[in-house]
């Protein structure tokens, strides 16, 4: 499977207009590019439009590695 920001651009404007998108970061390979994407294309976006989510459940014992991974980003 192929990805790329102008694809996820082309379809973000399919959707009707949002005010803010919020990406569900758990800090792996797939969300951290996703987020990666969309920052991208910050320009194209509402003002303060773009928001990243982590939530921590606790279930795995390094889940706070994680956590602290995200915040960094």
């Amino acid at each position: 499977m192929s990805f790329s920001t102008a694809q996820l651009r082309s379809r973000l404007q399919q959707l009707p207009p949002a005010r803010r998108y919020w990406i569900a970061f758990s800090g792996g390979c797939d969300s951290t590019v996703l987020l990666h994407a969309m920052a991208q294309l910050r320009p194209h976006l509402p003002a303060d439009g773009l928001a990243a989510v982590h939530v921590n459940h606790n279930l795995q014992p390094r889940a706070h590695e994680w956590s602290a991974r995200c915040r960094a980003l």
